[in-house]
């Protein structure tokens, strides 16, 4: 017996996929939009015991008069929410439904932990809107609330790994202080180094007492579980907390770790997430503020990261030789040049606002706010129409990728961004199918 057992479901689960992974041949056609099983009489019999008469899966493909009707299977949608009045947040798990997901990744503050599929979302209107958005997509809400002044399992746990992290020794900030010298001769940027720095303290402090040149490695890798498990650390932190016990080792005690086994945690690697030019020209026409305009055009039009336009100066900007002297990661220059377009709004721009130090400046003169210019970018394209979750960094993830699908070569694309490595720039090479189909062929070049 052979050949391809050819199923259609009103919706199948998660947990169904699991299960059916371990049967032989399953994928998913998506030409046919049907899954693809390898047809034999035991996958018939374990089908038909796993579904236990909700669907009926025949030996015969035949025999058609055995097919019966049944009734569509109507997916349980329920959302599980504890509040957390004392921390401002409320944590969701809910039933898989992906365009309840996209609504829940719009709200202001909203984090989502893949690890643990639960979301972190800050109270407030949120709470209101989590309700209207459940109601839309016909979600069950089940809250539960923690009750004052008792804390949840994770906030117990930090407590009392932060019990751990007692006032260090003077011998133990001598370390800390090293580490500190040693990150700022090697021109470590400052956020880096204060992050680096932090990480150190929590692992000297766990180790409090000890010699940290006798600890095994065995021990080390508890210290990061003990994070991961009871602080609720992200695989992403745990990943710097990483890069920052290697640091100071190296560096305070010219150990390295690269010989011991510090397994990094391998998390998904998303593509980028991009806009299109249209939708980006719909942000800025959107966007009536002068001010909001230029920051749009900037972080799309040079590829800057939000921390780089928030330092920058109005010295760092050369309008007649069109160049932008952008301060970059690691301490690091690199330049941009400014576009027809760009030079326009800077000009509309500068006469407008008359900036004294910084481009964009805040009340008072003072420098520009990060959280402000998240804000900008999250009503632009709201103003725009566009549902989707937009972050400052897509505007720089828009404009390599855009750049590479009109045709620019890794090099130059490597050099407007500052990557250090041609490796991080290639991840930009996903260039939509529509652009593929419509690169030239050259055997169009030929009179056949």
């Amino acid at each position: 017996m052979g050949g391809i057992l050819q199923l259609g479901f009103p919706y199948i689960g998660r947990q169904e996929i699991e299960s059916f992974k371990r049967l032989s041949g399953f994928r998913f056609c998506g030409a046919l939009k049907m899954w693809h099983i390898t047809y034999h009489a035991e996958i018939v019999s374990y089908l038909n015991g796993f579904y236990n008469g909700r669907y009926v899966f025949m030996e015969d493909r035949t025999d058609l008069n055995q097919i019966i009707d049944v009734e569509e299977e109507k997916l349980k949608k329920e959302a599980y929410v504890r509040l957390d009045r004392e921390a401002g947040k409320m944590y969701v798990k809910h039933s898989f439904d992906p365009k309840f997901f996209k609504a829940l990744r719009v709200l202001e503050g909203s984090h989502y932990d893949s690890v643990n599929k639960i979301w972190t979302i800050p109270l407030g209107e949120n709470y209101e809107l989590l309700n209207k958005t459940a109601k839309a997509y016909a979600f069950e809400i089940k809250a539960s609330a923690t009750e004052p002044g008792k804390k949840s399992k994770i906030h117990a746990n930090k407590s009392s790994f932060h019990e751990k992290l007692s006032v260090l020794s003077e011998a133990e900030n001598a370390l800390l202080d090293r580490f500190e010298r040693e990150l700022s001769f090697r021109n470590r940027s400052k956020r880096t180094a204060v992050s680096y720095v932090e990480y150190a303290q929590r692992f000297i402090g766990y180790f409090r007492g000890r010699s940290l040149q006798e600890i095994e490695n065995l021990e080390i890798q508890e210290y990061l579980n003990d994070m991961v498990l009871n602080m609720g650390y992200s695989y992403s932190t745990l990943n710097l907390h990483i890069s920052a016990i290697r640091s100071f080792y190296n560096m305070v005690f010219k150990i390295s770790l690269q010989d011991i086994e510090l397994p990094r945690p391998k998390s998904a690697k998303d593509l980028p997430k991009v806009l299109s030019m249209w939708e980006i020209q719909r942000m800025i026409e959107a966007t009536g503020n002068k001010k909001h305009q230029l920051i749009i055009s900037l972080l799309y039009s040079t590829g800057m990261r939000r921390a780089e336009i928030l330092v920058l100066k109005l010295a760092d900007i050369d309008l007649e030789s069109g160049t932008i002297r952008i301060h970059g990661k690691g301490n690091k220059y690199r330049t941009a040049y400014i576009s027809k377009n760009l030079h326009k709004l800077l000009m509309v721009y500068l006469k407008a606002y008359k900036p004294a130090v910084y481009l964009l400046e805040g009340q008072g003169g003072q420098q520009y706010s990060a959280t402000s210019i998240e804000k900008v970018i999250k009503r632009s394209a709201l103003k725009a129409g566009i549902t989707k979750r937009v972050t400052p960094h897509m505007l720089r993830h828009s404009f390599a990728t855009h750049l590479i699908s009109k045709g620019a070569a890794l090099p130059y694309v490597q050099k407007l961004l500052g990557h250090t490595s041609v490796k991080t720039t290639m991840i930009y090479t996903h260039v939509a199918d529509n652009d593929l189909k419509n690169l030239p062929n050259p055997l169009d070049d030929m009179d056949l």
